[in-house]
């Protein structure tokens, strides 16, 4: 679990994910078989008077976003990566709306 401050603001260190190919006889993704996914990370993000939101973060450059049917046509959710020292650093804003 990860929490915020009170600005909303939150932090992850992690590494890059790898890629990974889409397995066979998954129900329903069947024609994705063999598919190379993307490197990405997944996010669900929840808050009690918010509608909860499940995203997941890509990193501009990958060359399997443009065929991959879950980033293709979401380029907003792949973010620059920026060197810093040894390290790299990338912004990733997640918004909630108000629940009912």
């Amino acid at each position: 679990m990860l929490q915020t401050n009170e600005k909303g603001q939150y932090e992850i260190e992690t590494i890059v994910p790898g890629r990974y190919p889409v397995p066979p006889n998954l129900p329903g993704l069947e024609k994705y078989a063999g598919l190379m996914r993307p490197a990405h990370i997944h996010f669900r993000v929840m808050e009690s008077l918010h509608i909860p939101v499940t995203t997941q973060l890509y990193f501009k450059g990958d060359p399997f976003i443009a065929k991959d049917p879950w980033a293709g046509h979401k380029l907003s959710l792949a973010i620059d990566l920026k060197q810093e020292g040894k390290l790299r650093r990338g912004v990733f804003d997640i918004a909630l709306a108000r629940g009912l």
